[in-house]
């Protein structure tokens, strides 16, 4: 079983049922409260679970001390695929992880039941982070520092591709620069939109492609109108086949396209955009279809992945080739 599939959900596990043993993690618990506003209506204080292994533990390590020595009830909203989706439910959107329309709303009458979101990336959400503030100044979220810890996310390339292509040709796999499509053929090393079972795939409809916010920022940085479909605030990303989107770089000639990996509904995704239309790289997006197929698909086809520098290597093969270090954030 690989390292990814199985280490950070054992954690959890392991966490959840040291808990649930024990009743109580600490020594005793005050009687329990909500929250009372200024009408006198009471609620408890509402956690949004980020939809990933560590997002799942550090929110539940948060309910448990608020609940235990702060003697607050505690409810765990979500969960949400992307940080994006806690920004909107801290907000008070009724859909906050819907692409089309996260259900914000007026900019004044509206309350929220989502108070807490940690275990939060947001470097490449700052666009949207600041329009919340300007259109939603009275309820948009508030970054109260760090947990005390620190994450940082990259693409890599498999060792052995690496190697393959630098005998062939004497292309570095691990230096951005030799992904020009117009100097070299880098997709010839990887597997191609053509190769991969798209049963292991989201369709980009249910991608952050489909997100307003990312296209719009993506389109105002580039001016890659080929990119996108509609106008806003309905940009989405154009999709290819129904599961891709192609870079600039190979846009005409899909085959010569090399496969950049991701799971949730698109990590890291708007990131990758940006990088490989600014350096030319002949990159196709493809987006995992659950978890398990995000740990599978790098053991089995030749992908660019995005990944955790902190987790250690994918099952058995070797990443340790860095081609773009990603953000790195203060958690």
């Amino acid at each position: 079983m690989s390292f990814f599939s199985f280490f950070p959900v054992r954690i959890l596990l392991w966490f959840v049922a040291r808990v649930a043993l024990s009743r109580l993690c600490f020594d005793s618990r005050p009687e329990l409260k909500d929250l009372i506003d200024a009408a006198g209506n009471s609620y408890p204080i509402g956690i949004w679970v980020n939809d990933w292994a560590t997002g799942h533990l550090t929110a539940r390590v948060v309910q448990i001390v608020i609940k235990e020595k702060l003697g607050y009830n505690v409810e765990l909203k979500g969960p949400g695929a992307l940080t994006l989706d806690g920004f909107f439910a801290l907000t008070g959107c009724t859909s906050p992880g819907d692409p089309t329309d996260h259900g914000c709303g007026d900019p004044v009458d509206r309350v929220t039941d989502v108070h807490i979101n940690v275990e939060v990336w947001t470097s490449f959400y700052q666009l949207v982070w600041d329009e919340l503030q300007r259109k939603y100044p009275d309820r948009a979220p508030r970054n109260l520092g760090n947990m005390g810890y620190y994450g940082s996310t990259a693409f890599y390339v498999p060792s052995g591709v690496q190697e393959r292509a630098y005998d062939a040709e004497g292309i570095n796999l691990d230096f951005y620069r030799d992904y020009n499509s117009s100097r070299e053929n880098p997709g010839r090393h990887f597997a191609n939109p053509g190769d991969i079972n798209v049963s292991y795939l989201l369709p980009c409809t249910e991608t952050a492609l489909m997100l307003n916010e990312v296209m719009s920022n993506y389109l105002d940085l580039t001016g890659d109108l080929e990119g996108v479909s509609g106008t806003a605030p309905d940009l989405t990303g154009k999709c290819y086949d129904a599961y891709f989107w192609l870079a600039p770089g190979c846009r005409t000639q899909p085959s010569t396209c090399l496969i950049w990996f991701t799971g949730g509904n698109g990590w890291g995704m708007f990131e990758l955009l940006l990088k490989a239309t600014a350096y030319n790289m002949p990159v196709a997006t493809a987006v995992a279809s659950s978890f398990a197929n995000y740990g599978l698909v790098p053991n089995s086809y030749d992908v660019m992945l995005y990944w955790w520098a902190l987790l250690g290597p994918l099952g058995n093969l070797d990443w340790s080739n860095q081609v773009l270090a990603g953000s790195c954030e203060s958690m």
